[in-house]
């Protein structure tokens, strides 16, 4: 049994303990969600209040990345799972060679998965581009560029 196939096993083992982490995952939005209204209406009750409150929970969408690749293995694992239980050699059929033609589905699921947390990282990366590219004009109101590296 080569590496590969020795990981997927003893991740199928612990995928009860994937989902819960996923769980906990978001719950923790849900303050962060909280703060990212508060930032949004200006109102001043949650976010702006310390510093380093605001780079918690900011930082906790960054969290996300993890929720959302531990999403993508476990549809490969059952996905792979289920594929195995088919290709099972039954008394009457003979045992098939080869692994048979790759499922799309796999690949669909993990460039899907690569393409989510790469447009994650971008807000981590080039922070400037994302806020000083999206001013809004509306009508009647200044409007008002962010500062490039403010937090939120």
């Amino acid at each position: 049994m080569n590496v590969w196939n020795k990981f997927w096993q003893w991740y199928e083992n612990k995928i009860l303990g994937s989902v819960i982490l996923i769980a906990i995952i978001q719950f923790i939005q849900v303050p962060h969600m909280v703060w990212n209204a508060d930032m949004m209406l200006e109102s001043g009750y949650v976010s702006r209040i310390h510093p380093v409150i605001d780079w918690f929970l900011y930082g906790v969408d960054l969290i996300e990345i993890i929720s959302i690749v531990n999403v993508g293995m476990i549809m490969y694992s059952l996905i792979k799972k289920r594929k195995e239980k088919s290709s099972e050699p039954t008394k009457t059929e003979p045992p098939k060679k080869g692994n048979g033609p790759k499922n799309p589905i796999l690949w669909i699921v993990f460039v899907f998965s690569l393409i989510i947390v790469l447009i994650n990282f971008i807000s981590v990366l080039f922070p400037a581009l994302i806020l000083v590219s999206g001013t809004p004009s509306i009508p009647g109101i200044e409007p008002r560029t962010p500062e490039p590296f403010e937090t939120g």
